[in-house]
């Protein structure tokens, strides 16, 4: 996998052409990653066609968001959490 192979980023989370080998069985796949501390782990992958590619794309999307959006209620949390004066 190069540089070049990743179609999509979105915050910790992008899609790249990838080609899984299962036993002997060759796969040309979409895969979503997400980026860790040391490495990237693969979420899931959708078939290498127009439709995975979208199906990929929007499901990058949609983690990212619901990331982003986890990010933002645990800042509410923690400001909730803390002596306010009002």
């Amino acid at each position: 996998m190069t540089e070049d192979d990743i179609v999509h980023e979105n915050g910790n989370y992008w899609v790249c052409k990838t080609k899984k080998n299962w036993f002997g069985y060759s796969e040309n796949t979409y895969s979503v990653y997400k980026n860790g501390l040391t490495y990237a782990e693969p979420v899931v992958s959708f078939e290498q066609n127009e439709d995975g590619k979208s199906l990929a794309i929007k499901y990058c999307d949609y983690r990212a968001e619901k990331a982003s959006r986890r990010g933002k209620l645990q800042e509410v949390a923690n400001w909730i959490g803390e002596d306010h004066e009002l």
